[in-house]
């Protein structure tokens, strides 16, 4: 009995190994597992016997269907990051050098908390970049006035 617990452990380690690596939420995925091992700890044969029983199946598919993925989050944001810098880019370029605006964009990007694109469409990000740039001009013509003063 012993023995085939070991191989429902291992077994039931190797399907969390490949659903992280699917890119489910290794967290959920572990605690649904120490659920599942508790179930079948005094009937291991139901899993192991894949060919005989099909209780590993659905297991799996019932794990795909209750946890979420999470690599879709990181490249949902991602995606948002890049479209709303293209469409700034695309808003300032007429008014900033590109030399000067695509760093400060990809600056102002990475510090903004949450980005939206009701921002982008309501020109609340545009605002604020081109007060950003203007801000900066002022402050090189004054150290230049400064310097050329002294």
């Amino acid at each position: 009995m012993k023995e085939k617990q070991e191989k429902l452990s291992l077994l039931l380690e190797n399907v969390i190994t490949e659903l992280k690596n699917e890119g489910y939420d290794s967290v959920a995925l572990e605690a649904k597992m120490g659920s599942i091992y508790e179930k079948y700890r005094n009937k291991p044969h139901f899993i192991i016997e894949e060919e005989r029983y099909g209780d590993l199946g659905v297991i799996v598919a019932n794990l795909k269907k209750t946890v979420k993925k999470t690599e879709n989050l990181k490249s949902q944001y991602d995606d948002l990051k890049n479209n709303i810098f293209s469409i700034l880019l695309d808003q300032l370029r007429q008014k900033v050098k590109i030399e000067i605006l695509i760093p400060k964009l990809k600056e102002y990007l990475t510090k903004q908390e949450k980005l939206e694109y009701k921002k982008v469409f309501n020109n609340q990000y545009y605002y604020e970049i081109l007060d950003l740039i203007e801000n900066q001009k002022e402050h090189l013509k004054y150290s230049e006035f400064k310097e050329v003063v002294t």
